[in-house]
């Protein structure tokens, strides 16, 4: 995001967030005794310290951020690492299986869950690019069938 940091530095948007966090946790009543909040970092604590962030870029940034004095804020601060961590291994699994991010959008789309005309034009992808994404992904499948319609052997592993 061009400009971003010409407007305020790192640290003033992240004691914005921070602020407006808890003030839309207090707004929706969330409120837990000091007690609920101990044995909760108790859980989520050792998780953040001891998790692997290699190839985990948003749960690794969210990491190394200073958790604010408010209590329930630095919960949801801990919560916000593991939440990241979990969507970027999802992430890494799709790139360790060779596919990229416009092979992503398709598989997207196809679930019928994000309009292909939504993602198209919010995404960029131009139509080279996503009939390229879109015959990576059909290949195998198509490559799956012999000549006389019954499943082949696929990467090494039989069907």
């Amino acid at each position: 995001m061009a400009g971003v940091w010409d407007a305020a530095p790192p640290e003033r948007w992240q004691a914005a967030r921070f602020l407006a966090t808890g003030r839309a946790m207090r707004r929706v009543n969330v409120h837990l005794t000091d007690d609920h909040l101990a044995e909760a970092r108790s859980l989520i604590d050792p998780v953040v310290a001891g998790a692997d962030y290699a190839g985990k870029v948003l749960a690794a940034a969210n990491a190394s951020v200073a958790l604010p004095s408010d209590p329930l804020v630095a919960l949801w601060q801990q919560i916000t690492v593991a939440r990241e961590w979990r969507g970027d291994a999802h992430l890494v699994v799709l790139a360790d299986n060779g596919l990229g991010p416009c092979d992503c959008l398709v598989l997207h789309t196809a679930t019928g869950r994000l309009p292909t005309t939504l993602a198209r034009a919010t995404r960029q992808w131009d139509d080279e690019e996503w009939s390229a994404a879109t015959a990576r992904l059909v290949a195998p499948i198509a490559n799956a069938f012999s000549a006389r319609g019954t499943f082949q052997t696929v990467q090494g592993r039989s069907a």
